[in-house]
């Protein structure tokens, strides 16, 4: 009971310091602990949920292993992109897999580039022109425009 008890006050005492903080503070708290964990992560895309379990799971008393599994597995659900196709429709792919299929898109369409020196915007773009029903010659001069 007393275990529950210290662990109650922990995570009242943590979650109060998280909404004491700006949104900004804490995102920057937040990117500096993953920086120290060398995790390249877009800290504006996470949601403020994500953000605030992260920064509880930081403030623990964990080992530095733990801490950086559990952020990971938080992690894992915010690495998708989701992108609006030319007929309305939301397509969410995990953001690797979206990386792998403009790269493969491309290298069948005679196009020579790494897509892990584009950022993610460039690669939705990619992907929607890539998978558009436009005529290819239409697509490759789009695509040869954002890669410039």
């Amino acid at each position: 009971m007393k275990r529950f008890l210290a662990t109650t006050a922990l995570v009242m005492t943590t979650s109060a310091a998280a909404f004491a903080m700006s949104n900004e503070q804490l995102k920057d708290s937040v990117e500096n602990e993953l920086n120290s964990y060398e995790m390249e992560v877009n800290v504006d895309a996470l949601t403020d949920d994500q953000i605030s379990a992260i920064y509880v799971i930081m403030t623990t008393g964990d080992s530095p292993l733990d801490k950086q599994q559990r952020i990971e597995s938080i992690l894992e659900d915010a690495n998708s992109a989701a992108v609006v196709d030319e007929k309305g429709m939301v397509i969410t792919l995990p953001a690797n897999d979206m990386r792998a299929q403009v790269q493969s898109r491309l290298a069948i369409m005679g196009f020579d580039v790494d897509v892990s020196e584009l950022d993610d915007e460039t690669i939705q773009g990619i992907y929607l022109v890539a998978t558009s029903g436009e005529n290819p010659n239409d697509k490759n001069a789009k695509i040869e425009a954002m890669l410039q």
